[in-house]
């Protein structure tokens, strides 16, 4: 093109929005990993019969923040790799068990 003298240049923006979008992505995949282990725990817990009401309301709050956190991730970095209903249904399944174990007396 007769440009012998160009001179390539990154777009600095663009390498930084990349670099905080991989911390994004990292720190997602933590607390998704911790919503996971929490679940997983309730679950040991209410199937050998050693989780009670009260905990059980602690540990789905902890859940459903957890949840909340994901998906104001999700909104506010829309590349980030999950379906945002997947997480929004989670959340409203935990709120839903939530209100049912409030409600038992």
């Amino acid at each position: 093109l007769g440009c012998s003298d160009a001179v390539f240049q990154e777009n600095e923006t663009i390498i930084g929005a990349r670099d905080e979008l991989d911390k994004v992505i990292r720190r997602f995949d933590r607390l998704k990993e911790t919503l996971n282990l929490k679940a997983e725990e309730v679950s040991a817990k209410s199937k050998r019969g050693s989780l009670t009401r009260s905990q059980a309301l602690r540990d789905l709050d902890v859940l459903i923040r957890n949840g909340e956190n994901l998906i104001k991730m999700k909104r506010s970095y829309p590349d980030i790799p999950v379906d945002e209903e997947q997480i929004l249904d989670l959340v409203n399944s935990i709120k839903a068990d939530y209100a049912s174990i409030k409600a038992m007396r």
